[in-house]
C-alpha cells in the first residue's frame, strides 16, 4: 500500500511558505510512501557514529519544531533554526546550502 498527502494537507501544510502556484505545481510530484517503510527494522542509527547536521523549520507544520529538536538533539547534531515550513529548501534554500556546505567542510 503507498501513501500520499491529501491535496488541503500538501498545499496549506506540507508546502506552508511557498505561493500557492508553487505548492499546486508540486502536488502531483508527490512520491508514494510505502506503508511499510516505518516498520522494517534498519540497524544502528547513522548519528551514532557519524556527525550530523540539522536544520529545523521553526514553521514546519508536518514534523512539529518539538518533534524536530527532540530528533536533532538526540543524534547531537549541529542544530540551525530557519523561518521555514517543511521545503523550506525550496522556499529559503541560502540557508540551508550554508549548512550543507559547513558539514561538507567539516567532514572532507
Amino acid at each position: 500500500m503507498d501513501l500520499y498527502l491529501k491535496h488541503d494537507t500538501f498545499v496549506k501544510s506540507f508546502a506552508s511558505g511557498l505561493s500557492r502556484s508553487a505548492a499546486e505545481k508540486l502536488f502531483p510530484s508527490q512520491r508514494p510512501l510505502t506503508l511499510s517503510a516505518g516498520n522494517g527494522i534498519s540497524g544502528p542509527p547513522a548519528w551514532a557514529s557519524i556527525k550530523s547536521w540539522y536544520v529545523l523549520g521553526t514553521k514546519d507544520l508536518i514534523i512539529t519544531p518539538t518533534a524536530q529538536n527532540f530528533m536533532a538533539t538526540r543524534a547531537h547534531s549541529t542544530i540551525t533554526r530557519i523561518p521555514a515550513g517543511h521545503l523550506g529548501l525550496i522556499s529559503d534554500p541560502g540557508p540551508i546550502t550554508k549548512v550543507i556546505e559547513t558539514a561538507a567542510r567539516a567532514t572532507s
